[in-house]
């Protein structure tokens, strides 16, 4: 037996660890994004091996930001689909589990409208908003800026990525306090 000191100089982590929603402007499900495996290496593709291989780095894992994916219709004002996007850890004792965010950050909301025609989209607009604790916000739709009808609710803690059929030619958004 030989015994081999090595040294390993690298300029960034193996591994990095972040948060983020995938691409820009790109909606997606995905809970977990990572790097491909083109860099990876297999042991078996050598004559006489047999493996195993080599994830080799860097290794960048993305893990989404709480999310709600909402979808709405003009034709159909009351209704939406929804899907919630959410982490959590728990301590294997029976205490429940703690959903993220916590903290200062869980009262931010940002609202991410696209607007849609037949699979395209028109357009949109993004707010943030700062909310207090337990506070909620109505977002209300018009199509004459007289009558506005109530569209959905939002708490703080979330991005929320809404897609929004528009069949009628003109529709106005309003965000207020929902008290």
């Amino acid at each position: 037996m030989v015994a081999q000191q090595l040294e390993r100089v690298i300029t960034e982590p193996d591994i990095v660890f972040s948060a983020g929603n995938g691409d820009q402007g790109v909606v997606t499900n995905a809970q977990i994004i990572r790097t491909g495996t083109s860099n990876w290496w297999n042991g078996a593709t050598l004559p006489g091996t047999i493996g195993p291989g080599l994830i080799r780095p860097p290794i960048k894992l993305t893990f989404s930001k709480p999310v709600e994916i909402l979808e709405t219709w003009d034709w159909s004002p009351n209704s939406a689909n929804d899907y919630l996007n959410l982490w959590g850890s728990f301590d294997g004792s029976t205490n429940p589990p703690v959903v993220y965010p916590v903290g200062a950050d869980a009262n931010d909301l940002t609202i991410n409208l696209h607007l849609m025609r037949g699979g395209t989209v028109l357009g949109g607009a993004s707010w943030q908003i700062r909310l207090a604790p337990q506070e909620t916000i109505l977002v209300l739709t018009s199509t004459d800026l007289v009558n506005w009808v109530p569209q959905v609710f939002h708490s703080g803690g979330l991005q929320v990525e809404w897609s929004h059929h528009c069949a009628d030619s003109r529709r106005f958004f309003r965000i207020v306090p929902n008290h």
